[in-house]
C-alpha cells in the first residue's frame, strides 16, 4: 500500500506540472470549450408587436441562448420581467445590471449575465452615459437615459481575470453616441485596464464609418478584424423583424482588449414559424485568452475590535478591506459546532447592510471559515463548486479565498462564505410555505438517540422563526411521505415533493465525496415556496475527499453507507431511480465534472492558486498540531485527495456499471 501511495504521489507532481504548463501556455481551460460572449438586444417586452411580442418569442430566445450557451452574455432592451425570465428558464447563469429609469427594477437594462459554474463576480457597477455618470440622466442630445453595465470576472479554475462592458447607445442623439464612445474608453483608463483582458459590446446604433465605431477603435481591436477565422453569417445585424430581408444594417459589436478572438458570427437563426426571434441578431465570439496566469492576490480582510471575541453575543467591530480601501462597519462573533475547539477559529459577521465582499454577491451576513482541520483549505469549496455545476437549481453558498487579519495582524487563509438564509436560497418570503431547515432529522431510521440543540426546535428550522411559524407538521409530514407512501404515490408523487434533479445531484455529491456525515447532516433543506419543491444545499464538507472530519484519513478504506438514509434506502428499491441515477453519472462524467480528469483539475488549479497563501498560514498555525492525525504538509494533502479521488471514482465506476 505504501509504494503504491509514493507511486501516486510522484505521478501526482507529473501531473501537477503538465496541467499547469498547459495553462501557462494557454492550451487548456477547464470546461474543455472555448471561451465565448455574446451580445444580443432582445427587444423589449412590447404586447404591440403582435405576433413579435415577447410572450410568442420568449421561448425562442431562451433555446437560442441555451443551445450558443456563452460564458458571458450582454443583453439590450430588456424589462425586469424579462431578465428574469431569462435566468429563471436558462441553466448556471447569474447576472448583473439594474433598469435605467430608476437605477433598479425600472425600464430597460443592459445586464450582463454569466456563467456561474465558471466565473466568479468580482466587482460590479453601473453608470449613465452622459456627464453625471454616477446618478441617473441623460447625456448630451440623447432621447433618454442610458447605461452601461461593468463587471469583473474571475475564471474559478484559472483565476484569470476579464473586465465585461455592455451598453446601448441613444438611437436619436448623434453627439451622445459619439461622447458615449468617449466615456467608456475613459472608464477604461479609470479603471486602470490599460494592461487588463476587456470586452465592449451591445446595440451601439452606428454603422461601422460613425464616429463612436471611429473612436473606440482607436483603443480596441474590431472582433470582426481580428478574428482568425472567417466571419460568419450575414453582413448586418438589424432585421427590425423583417425575415425576407438582407440584412446590411450593422449596429450591434464586441470589440475587445488584449483577447485573442477565434471566431465573429451574427446569428441568424429563426423560430419555428420563420419569424424572426428579435428585431437584432445576436453577435457572438469565441476567444482564448493571449496572456494566461493562475496567480493572483486575495483579498485582506482585517478586523478591528476591541478586547476578545465571545461565542454566544456579537460584538462590534470594523471591517477593512484590502487595506482600508472600503471600510464598513459591523457585528462578530465566534461560530460554535465541533471547530469550536480548534486553535485558530472561524466567525460570523453581520454588516450594517448588504456589501459585496471579495466579489461575491451583496449580502450581510458572512461566514469566515479557518478551515483549520483541512489542510487543503479546498474541500468545502470543491464540493459546492461541483453540486453548483451539476444543476441549475443547485444553489450552494458561494466563496472566496482570503487573507484575513486580526488588528491588523496577519491570522492566516479563510474561505469567505455566503450564509445560507432565505437571501441566497431565493426564498419568496411572502410565500407561507417558504421554510428552511439546517441538517433535520427526518431522513434518520429513529429519533431515539437524538439529543438536540433546542428542544423547542427539533428540526432546525432556520426559516421563518419558529415562534412566527412552526413548520414540524410539514416536516414530518415529508417524513411519512417516504415512509408510509405506497410505491405507486412514491413514484408519481416524488417530483411534487422532492426536486429529482437536485435530489440525485445530492446523492451523487455524496457517493464522489463519500461524505458520510452528509447523508444525515451537513446539509440545508429548503422549500422556495408553496409551488416549488423541496431542495438541498450541501453544507460544512471538510469531511469529504479522502479525510473524515476529524482529520483521520480515510483512502476509501470506509466507504459511506448512503442507505442510513430512509429516503436513499427507499430510492433505491427502485429500477427507474437507479437508471436515473446511473445515467445522470454517465452524463456528468461526460460534461467533465465528475469524470476523474475533470475532478483531477480542478484540484490541482485551485490549489496553485491558494498554494503559496496556504504556506504562509502554516507558518502561523503549525502542521504538526496534535488536533492532526499527521504532520502532513499542504502538497502532500493535495496528494492525497488526488489519490482518494482516482481510488473512489474507480469505485463508483464499478459501481455504476453493475447497478440494475
Amino acid at each position: 500500500m505504501l509504494t503504491l501511495i509514493i507511486k501516486n504521489q510522484l505521478m501526482n507532481k507529473l501531473l501537477r506540472k503538465i496541467i499547469l504548463s498547459l495553462i501557462l501556455f494557454g492550451c487548456f481551460h477547464m470546461s474543455g470549450q472555448t471561451p465565448s460572449i455574446m451580445t444580443f438586444n432582445i427587444r423589449y417586452d412590447n404586447p404591440k408587436d403582435n405576433e413579435n411580442s415577447w410572450n410568442k418569442r420568449k421561448n425562442e430566445v431562451i433555446n437560442l441562448i441555451e443551445y450558443y450557451h456563452p460564458d458571458f452574455l450582454g443583453i439590450q432592451e430588456g424589462l425586469h420581467n424579462q431578465i428574469d425570465y431569462i435566468q429563471k428558464n436558462t441553466s448556471n447563469y447569474d447576472y448583473i445590471g439594474i433598469g435605467r429609469d430608476d437605477g433598479n427594477k425600472k425600464g430597460e437594462y443592459s445586464a450582463i449575465y454569466y456563467d456561474s459554474t465558471k466565473f466568479k463576480l468580482i466587482t460590479q457597477k453601473t453608470f449613465w452615459l452622459s456627464n453625471s455618470p454616477d446618478t441617473i440622466s441623460i447625456g448630451w442630445d440623447a432621447s433618454t437615459e442610458r447605461i452601461c453595465t461593468y463587471g469583473k470576472f474571475k475564471d474559478k479554475i484559472t483565476n484569470d481575470s476579464i473586465h465585461i462592458f455592455n451598453t446601448h447607445f441613444d438611437h436619436i442623439g448623434i453627439e451622445a453616441r459619439k461622447m458615449s464612445a468617449e466615456l467608456i474608453l475613459t472608464k477604461i483608463i479609470d479603471y486602470k485596464l490599460s494592461e487588463a483582458k476587456v470586452v465592449v459590446m451591445g446595440d451601439l446604433n452606428s454603422v461601422p464609418t460613425s464616429d463612436p465605431i471611429t473612436i473606440l477603435r482607436k483603443e480596441l481591436d474590431f472582433g470582426f478584424e481580428v478574428s482568425e477565422n472567417k466571419f460568419y453569417g450575414p453582413e448586418g445585424t438589424f432585421n427590425g423583424f423583417e425575415n425576407n430581408i438582407e440584412i446590411k444594417n450593422r449596429i450591434d459589436y464586441i470589440f475587445t482588449k488584449n483577447l485573442k478572438i477565434l471566431s465573429y458570427r451574427h446569428i441568424d437563426d429563426k423560430r419555428l414559424n420563420n419569424l424572426c426571434i428579435s428585431d437584432h441578431l445576436p453577435v457572438l465570439i469565441e476567444m482564448k485568452n493571449k496572456t494566461e496566469t493562475i496567480k493572483d492576490d486575495l483579498a485582506i480582510l482585517n478586523l478591528e475590535f476591541e478586547g476578545s471575541i465571545p461565542i454566544k453575543e456579537k460584538i462590534k467591530m470594523t471591517l477593512y478591506e484590502n487595506t482600508k480601501q472600503h471600510i464598513y462597519e459591523a457585528r462578530i462573533k465566534r461560530r460554535c459546532g465541533y471547530s469550536i475547539s480548534f486553535p485558530k477559529h472561524s466567525f460570523e459577521i453581520d454588516l450594517e447592510k448588504d456589501i459585496s465582499l471579495s466579489g461575491l454577491p451583496n449580502d450581510d451576513d458572512w461566514i469566515l471559515n479557518a478551515n483549520y482541520i483541512d489542510k487543503t483549505f479546498l474541500r468545502h469549496v470543491l464540493s459546492y463548486e461541483i453540486f453548483s455545476a451539476m444543476g441549475k437549481n443547485n444553489i450552494t453558498s458561494k466563496c472566496q479565498f482570503v487573507e484575513v487579519e486580526i488588528n491588523s495582524e496577519y491570522n492566516g487563509l479563510y474561505v469567505l462564505m455566503e450564509k445560507l438564509d432565505k437571501s441566497s436560497l431565493k426564498l419568496i418570503d411572502t410565500d407561507s410555505l417558504a421554510t428552511i431547515f439546517k441538517e433535520p432529522h427526518i431522513f434518520r431510521e429513529t429519533y431515539d438517540e437524538i439529543a438536540p440543540q433546542d428542544s423547542t426546535n427539533f428540526h432546525q428550522q432556520t426559516y421563518p422563526k419558529i415562534k412566527k411559524s412552526d413548520k414540524r407538521t410539514y416536516i414530518e409530514g415529508v417524513r411519512d411521505f417516504i415512509l408510509n407512501s405506497s410505491d405507486d404515490e412514491f413514484k408519481n408523487e416524488l417530483s411534487s415533493v422532492f426536486d429529482f434533479n437536485n435530489l440525485i445531484d445530492w446523492h451523487l455529491l455524496l457517493l464522489i465525496s463519500n461524505n458520510s456525515d452528509g447523508i444525515l447532516k451537513n446539509f440545508y433543506l429548503y422549500k422556495a415556496d408553496n409551488e416549488t419543491p423541496i431542495r438541498f444545499s450541501p453544507w460544512d464538507y471538510d469531511h469529504s475527499f479522502g479525510r473524515d472530519g476529524d482529520n483521520e484519513l480515510n483512502l476509501d478504506v470506509r466507504p459511506l453507507n448512503i442507505e442510513r438514509s430512509i429516503l436513499f434506502k427507499r430510492l433505491l428499491k427502485f429500477d427507474w431511480y437507479k437508471t436515473a441515477l446511473k445515467q445522470k453519472w454517465r452524463n456528468l462524467n461526460k460534461e467533465n465534472i465528475l469524470s476523474l480528469d475533470g475532478l483531477k483539475q480542478r484540484v490541482l488549479m485551485k490549489s496553485e492558486i491558494i498554494r503559496e497563501s496556504a504556506m504562509k498560514n502554516f507558518k502561523t498555525w503549525s502542521i504538526d498540531n496534535p488536533r492532526y492525525y499527521d504532520s502532513n504538509n499542504f502538497d502532500e494533502e493535495v496528494d492525497i485527495m488526488l489519490d482518494f479521488i482516482k481510488l473512489r471514482h474507480d469505485r463508483l465506476t464499478k459501481y455504476f456499471d453493475t447497478l440494475n
